[in-house]
């Protein structure tokens, strides 16, 4: 890599492996500053994760790099040598890292905090510290659980400690999550003395918060595929831990971007300093949808369609039961489940498994990733039925095809569908807005839209008004690429 790096986005289980609306979203804004060169960040799990990249990378990224952050052992990474270690310095690191979130940390810290792994997984004196540790905090629940959540809380650590050597100095470093990229994105920022700013899709840590208490986690002491639910101290054990790297990396980031307010309000509340905070929507080339609205006066198809990964937090069970209820009504109408299978094929199977329970088979379809230009003109309404979302590009493309959304009231969706204050709210609804896993009332609001000819216009023309008046990508960039001339010293957009 000889060409210098303009801006590093730094990115976790996103782009360019994954698919979905924040990848979308990057992928738009790298391809929009065709004058910045780029470097990307990408970390994931473990490499069996990620099959293949579903984006491929523009000329003007100089700089690539993947690491996965749990493809780690001890014995191949570190040689076994004579270890310093003794509890009183094993337990100042760990003081020092209990204070991250809410001191502003030093060189040495880090050092201690990222020293070689072999002293954490297997001195004797770290041994003892963390049965110590585990008969104060939690000595009921099972020790093997404890260990490998605390062994599995290091591992990324030593794996970002690596990258600060690998990862060339940039211009500007720029991270679309908290988390372990933002706490890669503060380390960068203070090894390099370069400016470090967050635009957050989502809050990482209630984001996390809904892993843990809805999914079931993987221990890495368990073969691939046993999953156990994890216990009640050690749920509050990860959480703590993911506010702890969210305030280290709030702490040293300028700005801190969110989507919209409420996301902006909880960003403080999780230590991040008001006056970094700035509120900059998504936004959409809307030429491109243009052609998927239907004619004046056409009557709707009768499909109703889910545009989003077949993955828990969408909650697709929920809208193909909504679908069952809707078919009893108006058995003419269809369900189309349209987004990628690969990220977990598991629940995607579930999800197959129930159209079949509830014989919906051939009315209720999954018909994978899809060009959403061909999709759009196909149906009468989105749904969006998830347990969170950030502000979704696929409603925004809704509106841009003159389709209605119901959604959950998650995110921004409430504003988007609703109107985020009086002037936009007088454009009228674009939609209708429900609560989380009811699927009686999605139902009930499907038929309402497909059954009403002028509240389904009105609610079309009022998408329409909505994004085009708000959610111009040419806006959007326009501010980001305004935080990058604030940023990069002698360039100007």
């Amino acid at each position: 890599m000889t060409q210098p790096i303009d801006v590093c986005l730094l990115l976790e289980g996103t782009y360019p492996y994954v698919r979905g609306g924040v990848s979308s979203w990057i992928n738009q804004l790298i391809l929009s500053n065709p004058d910045l060169n780029f470097g990307v960040v990408f970390l994931g799990s473990t490499p069996e994760d990620y099959e293949k990249k579903h984006y491929q990378l523009p000329e003007h990224v100089v700089y690539y790099t993947e690491h996965f952050l749990f493809d780690f052992d001890v014995t191949r990474e570190e040689k076994l040598t004579k270890l310093n270690v003794t509890s009183d310095n094993i337990c100042k690191v760990h003081q020092a890292w209990s204070e991250l979130g809410t001191k502003q940390y030093t060189s040495s810290i880090i050092t201690d905090l990222l020293a070689e792994p072999a002293s954490v997984l297997q001195s004797e004196a770290a041994w003892e510290y963390l049965c110590k540790r585990y008969q104060e905090s939690c000595p009921a629940e099972s020790f093997i659980d404890y260990y490998w959540t605390v062994r599995n809380m290091h591992i990324p650590l030593w794996q970002l400690a690596k990258l600060l050597d690998e990862v060339p100095r940039a211009r500007v470093y720029h991270s679309i999550s908290t988390g372990y990229a933002g706490m890669l994105g503060a380390l960068l920022h203070k090894r390099h003395a370069t400016p470090f700013f967050i635009s957050e899709h989502g809050i990482y840590t209630k984001e996390r918060r809904i892993d843990l208490f809805s999914s079931l986690v993987q221990h890495q002491s368990m073969t691939v595929g046993e999953q156990k639910p994890i216990q009640d101290h050690l749920q509050k054990l990860w959480i703590r831990f993911f506010e702890s790297i969210a305030k280290l990396a709030y702490q040293h980031a300028h700005p801190i971007v969110s989507l919209f307010s409420d996301y902006q309000i909880q960003q403080i509340r999780d230590g991040a300093n008001k006056a970094d905070t700035r509120v900059i929507a998504n936004g959409i080339d809307i030429a491109r949808f243009k052609p998927c609205r239907k004619k004046e006066g056409s009557t709707p198809p009768p499909v109703i369609a889910l545009i989003g990964r077949i993955v828990p937090i969408k909650d697709i069970k929920t809208f193909i039961r909504a679908m069952g209820l809707v078919i009893d009504r108006m058995p003419h109408v269809e369900g189309w489940i349209v987004g990628p299978e690969d990220e977990d094929p598991e629940y995607a199977n579930e999800c197959k498994q129930l159209i079949t329970l509830q014989q919906l088979d051939g009315q209720v379809q999954c018909l994978g990733q899809q060009d959403v230009c061909n999709i759009y003109p196909k149906i009468a309404i989105t749904v969006i039925s998830s347990i969170s979302e950030g502000l979704p590009l696929v409603v925004l493309e809704s509106f841009a095809s003159g389709v209605p959304v119901i959604s959950t009231a998650v995110g921004a969706c409430p504003e988007l569908i609703n109107g985020k204050d009086e002037n936009d709210k007088a454009l009228g609804q674009a939609g209708r807005i429900i609560n989380i896993a009811d699927a009686e009332e999605l139902a009930k609001q499907i038929i309402s839209l497909l059954t009403d000819n002028d509240a389904y216009r009105k609610a079309s023309t009022s998408a329409i008004e909505r994004v085009e008046t708000h959610y111009q990508a040419q806006d959007i960039n326009d501010q980001y690429r305004t935080i990058y001339a604030e940023l990069i010293p002698s360039w100007q957009a």
